[in-house]
């Protein structure tokens, strides 16, 4: 039998083995030409140290933003609710340049106060938190385990009692991870991931009966062939989840919403199933409860198929804008609201998240991109009205496209709250994280955004072909068998730049954006994003480290493998030379040998 894992480690040694043959091969230093011959080299626009300019107007807060920093420290990938008497609890992740630590924060009269003791330690991903009925915390979080796949944890906290003893929520052969979770309206705590076991994103669900005090066992809410993504959970007046996610079947990412009971019985709504990629919900209850603010992401006709690239208008992320719009639970239907100029901040954007604030209107916010750094933008829309307000910078708010925000109720000021992570860089080069809360204004007294004038269809684009030959099943793969033994031909990509690269990643996307590509719709065998060392920017440790982590929570071992990589990209001799990394931890080698000597691996 095939061990898919040997032979993508025997894959990747011949790809570093044959990029090594290649630089040691000898090579000739180019010929001096005479001045008048030599051509002026087109140099690549860098943005350097310069400071990206704003483009959009700040908001102005209704009241004071709160800040958790740290010197030298790390602090990322919040998740934030609301307590009984409307305070806040931000579990977020801690990185000091060895481990993660899980750190769990109270508001208080004085502020935000750090709850004492970690929640968790040690190669953690992005965690969720939820109130029970009792008023008891419940921290999730996944943390790759000894064995190289990622588990999912949680544990309870209350003022009273402290810290409760960890619990496992899924533990599988593979990565447990993109956890949610929220509360039902009989106090139940629900919770939701996404799992790789079966060598493609899949849904899961659990929650805790409030009587017994046990989990449930786990609900298979979307299992079908095709990939599962990234849910997001809401809740109605009956007691049941629902889950909104994205699905790959047909070739394509389109939104689905499943509604989950108590006794683990699901019923699936298509939403938004169009010819373009639409992925990456978020839901929000309405404020009547009649049914649910639902945003998303949406995309180019043939996502990833033959139709694409890495430029402005072909690569995965390009062309991204704000999908809106409202499910009715009466009629099982979605409404589409178009957004217009009010979710076009930037090109392109992501992330979008909604929220209700106390006026009952509902909240969009979004990552765009501008020239170099992804920030938010945020817009309400008026019910009375049926208009949205002008698009408006939240200020702080510079970081990488991947990470999202959360919104809590108002509390004694403002309409809504946000809570969000931005290292406040003023250019690409990554700077120290720190998390944000801050109150939103009503969006009534926003001035309304500019009206769309009235334009023709588009012409319809012929796109190419996407499938000139029969598409072949993921399993498909050639095999020999020699001396009795077999080999198998694996294929994956180890040079996929991510938004952390300072070249056109503004439009070719993120980790999950290519790990989205490479499970579903490439259906190749293994991935290792690759981001440049120090070309333009140097790859910061912390980004080396949180890549890592990431690829850890998309790893299907034997089913679909990652590896760890980066790109040393030296003037001469000139290459792009991918390292690859079977395992975790290895040392970023700058091309610039200054770089090199203060790296944390020399000291």
């Amino acid at each position: 039998m095939i061990n898919p894992l040997s032979s993508l480690r025997l894959v990747c040694l011949l790809l570093l083995g044959s990029s090594l043959l290649a630089q040691q091969t000898k090579q000739k230093p180019p010929i001096q030409e005479t001045k008048a011959a030599v051509k002026k080299k087109v140099k690549t626009k860098f943005f350097g140290k310069k400071p990206i300019p704003f483009i959009n107007t700040a908001l102005t807060f209704a009241g004071p933003t709160n800040k958790i920093g740290r010197d030298g420290i790390q602090c990322d990938l919040p998740a934030a609710v609301s307590g009984k008497d409307g305070k806040a609890l931000i579990s977020y992740l801690e990185w000091d340049g060895k481990t993660d630590r899980l750190i769990l924060t109270r508001e208080t009269k004085k502020g935000l106060k750090q709850v004492s003791g970690d929640v968790a330690k040690g190669v953690l991903h992005k965690p969720a938190i939820a109130i029970d009925g009792k008023g008891a915390a419940w921290i999730f979080w996944s943390e790759t385990h000894e064995d190289t796949t990622v588990d999912l944890k949680a544990r309870s906290w209350s003022a009273s009692k402290g810290f409760g003893s960890p619990v496992t929520i899924a533990d599988s052969d593979a990565a447990e991870a993109f956890v949610v979770a929220g509360t039902d309206s009989n106090g139940r705590v629900w919770t939701s991931w996404q799992s790789f076991r079966a060598g493609e994103a899949d849904i899961y669900a659990r929650f805790l009966d409030p009587k017994s005090g046990k989990w449930s066992k786990e609900i298979a809410v979307a299992t079908q062939k095709g990939g599962d993504w990234e849910p997001s959970l809401a809740f109605d007046g009956k007691g049941n989840a629902w889950i909104a996610y994205d699905s790959s079947r047909g070739n394509e990412f389109n939104l689905n919403l499943a509604r989950v009971n108590d006794q683990g019985q699901t019923k699936e709504f298509a939403i938004a199933h169009s010819p373009k990629y639409e992925a990456r919900a978020s839901i929000t209850t309405t404020a009547q409860g009649d049914g649910f603010w639902i945003t998303a992401e949406r995309g180019k006709e043939r996502h990833g198929l033959d139709y694409r690239g890495h430029g402005n208008d072909t690569g995965i992320n390009a062309k991204k804008s704000v999908l809106f719009g409202k499910f009715e639970c009466a009629t099982g239907k979605f409404i589409e609201t178009p957004i217009g100029h009010a979710g076009r901040a930037g090109n392109p954007v992501n992330r979008p998240v909604v929220g209700v604030g106390k006026d009952g209107n509902p909240w969009v916010v979004y990552r765009y991109f501008n020239r170099a750094l992804w920030r938010i933008a945020a817009t309400g829309y008026r019910l009375d009205s049926k208009t949205w307000s002008s698009r408006r910078r939240i200020p702080n708010s510079s970081f990488g496209q991947d990470r999202t925000t959360i919104f809590l109720p108002a509390h004694e000021k403002g309409d809504l709250r946000l809570c969000w992570p931005s290292d406040e860089r003023p250019n690409k080069a990554h700077q120290t994280a720190a998390v944000f809360l801050a109150a939103l204004p009503s969006s009534a007294s926003l001035p309304a955004a500019t009206p769309e004038k009235p334009s023709k269809a588009p012409n319809k684009q012929q796109l190419p072909h996407s499938h000139k030959t029969p598409e072949r099943p993921a399993f498909d793969r050639h095999e020999w068998k020699v001396d009795g033994q077999t080999f198998g031909l694996f294929w994956g990509d180890v040079h996929r730049h991510t938004d952390v690269s300072n070249c056109r990643t503004g439009f070719d996307g993120c980790i999950v954006d290519h790990f989205r590509y490479a499970y579903d719709l490439a259906k190749i065998d293994f991935l290792g994003t690759s981001d440049h060392t120090d070309i333009g920017k140097i790859y910061h440790p912390y980004e080396w480290w949180h890549n890592q982590r990431m690829h850890d929570a998309l790893h299907s071992p034997g089913r679909f493998n990652t590896v760890y990589v980066y790109e040393r990209e030296q003037s001469w001799p000139w290459g792009h030379r991918n390292v690859v990394f079977a395992q975790r931890g290895g040392p970023i080698v700058y091309i610039k040998r200054s770089l090199y000597l203060t790296s944390p691996w020399q000291k």
